[in-house]
């Protein structure tokens, strides 16, 4: 289709993220997670992914109430039965979900969240309450790797911005990375068709050991890690 060719996937996708997010708690002796959506088009979107991933691994993925609903409904958002709770959108909902989320008694509540999340924002939000932690699921390595891209990333933000490293900011900085080995690549003008023509050719790219690869018009590896907000705000990871 029209969009394959004009659309070049740089990191894992949300499908990629879930079944990671998924694994690590199934690996764990996990049986049942419980499932929030951010909103009705968020959950149209993804919910099929988180099942088909879930059901792979063995799990009983519970679909709770969309964030924000109120009512008698509202109960298994603010106090889950469920001690992992899968989250799909973004830092503002998470917020407001976990702002009012109730651990069950004497247990710790996860909160895994895709890389939508900024963890460093969330945390200045006010982070998290008593016995819940929030795992955010990342598409980039940590931002305290020794990888050579990770390390030029910190370089440049401490000499050029005054903000912390975010997987967020790290994301922006290896796709501009990748952007430019590409447009190295061209022999001739760099014009727009040039550019695209350089772009669906899809050439693998080792970014600073971080490594781009295709396989057709898909990536064919995906890099995904973790990092997580504890209860008392710290980012571990």
């Amino acid at each position: 289709d029209s969009e394959a060719e004009t659309v070049f996937e740089v990191f894992p996708d949300h499908q990629i993220q879930i079944a990671h997010a998924i694994k690590t708690h199934a690996s764990l002796g996990v049986k049942q997670i419980g499932v929030v959506f951010a909103t009705a088009q968020v959950q149209q979107q993804s919910q099929v992914h988180v099942l088909q991933a879930a059901k792979s691994l063995g799990l009983q993925a519970q679909i709770l109430p969309l964030a924000g609903t109120q009512g008698p409904a509202a109960t298994q958002l603010t106090n889950p039965t469920q001690t992992i709770i899968l989250f799909v959108g973004g830092t503002p909902e998470l917020h407001a979900f976990a702002s009012k989320l109730v651990a069950p008694p004497g247990r710790q509540c996860f909160v895994v969240a895709l890389a939508d999340v900024n963890l460093q924002v969330l945390a200045q939000m006010g982070g998290t309450p008593k016995g819940t932690s929030i795992i955010a699921t990342q598409a980039v390595p940590l931002v305290t790797s020794s990888l050579p891209v990770v390390r030029a990333y910190r370089d440049a933000l401490s000499r050029f911005f005054d903000e912390a490293p975010s997987p967020q900011g790290l994301a922006g900085f290896i796709a501009a990375r990748y952007t430019a080995e590409i447009l190295a690549g061209i022999t001739g003008p760099v014009t727009r068709a040039s550019a695209l023509s350089a772009l669906q050719r899809r050439a693998d790219v080792n970014v600073g050991g971080y490594i781009v690869a295709y396989q057709g018009k898909k990536r064919s590896n995906a890099y995904v890690t973790q990092s997580m907000l504890t209860q008392d705000g710290r980012i571990i990871g």
